[in-house]
């Protein structure tokens, strides 16, 4: 499972790696929303520090709707209701990676709250004058799309359509989450645990074959 897993992880990888190529001429897929700097505060001497500000804790949503609305039941009926788009408030320790500055730390404040779902503290920073920005709706164009190679495409989907046809998926999540477990020997294992081993690796053998014809 393990082999399974890392030879799955190989093919996506260099599925990744092939890149980009432009698109001609670009097409437009749905509507785009974002922050952006509010008028007055884009042309005052500050624009250039908020702007820094926002690249940091920006947001985007896509929708193929241009009034971004979603359906919701109210009263046994369904009204559209526009969707909720704040800024980013970053957990404390997601707060280091966007290395603000020590003026910039004097614009958020700490926040902790009781998680009754997690049953647990969250804690996190909000900005504290998001009046600054405001959203701004434009056009998604696509300008490149991902390189595609056939004969990868194929070896991804025959791996994948194996793994499921013969319901490997959970003995790999569990050989990736506890991979110290199939390295034992089998003097310790259980019955279960040694059927469980034997059928692996005659699934291994299988896909082995199937990739050699």
């Amino acid at each position: 499972m393990i082999r399974l897993d890392k030879r799955q992880k190989s093919l996506w990888k260099k599925r990744q790696s092939l890149g980009w190529e432009p698109l001609h001429p670009p097409v437009m897929r749905g509507w785009k929303r974002s922050f952006v700097l509010r008028e007055d505060v884009a042309s005052s001497p500050r624009a250039a520090f908020f702007e820094g500000i926002l690249q940091k804790i920006n947001t985007t949503q896509y929708s193929h709707r241009k009034d971004f609305t979603v359906k919701k039941r109210y009263r046994r009926k369904k009204i559209r209701v526009e969707r909720e788009q704040r800024l980013l408030s970053p957990p404390t320790y997601y707060m280091r990676r966007l290395q603000l500055t020590r003026e910039e730390w004097t614009y958020f404040e700490y926040k902790e709250a009781w998680n009754l779902k997690d049953k647990r503290k969250d804690r996190w920073y909000e900005f504290t004058e998001p009046w600054r920005y405001v959203l701004r709706v434009e056009k998604n164009m696509i300008a490149q799309v991902r390189i595609r190679d056939e004969a990868l495409e194929a070896e991804i989907d025959r791996l994948g359509k194996d793994i499921e046809r013969q319901c490997l998926r959970p003995a790999i999540l569990k050989a990736r989450s506890k991979s110290y477990w199939w390295r034992r020997r089998e003097r310790g294992l259980t019955h279960k645990d040694k059927a469980i081993l034997k059928n692996m690796e005659e699934s291994w053998q299988n896909y082995k074959s199937g990739e050699r014809t």
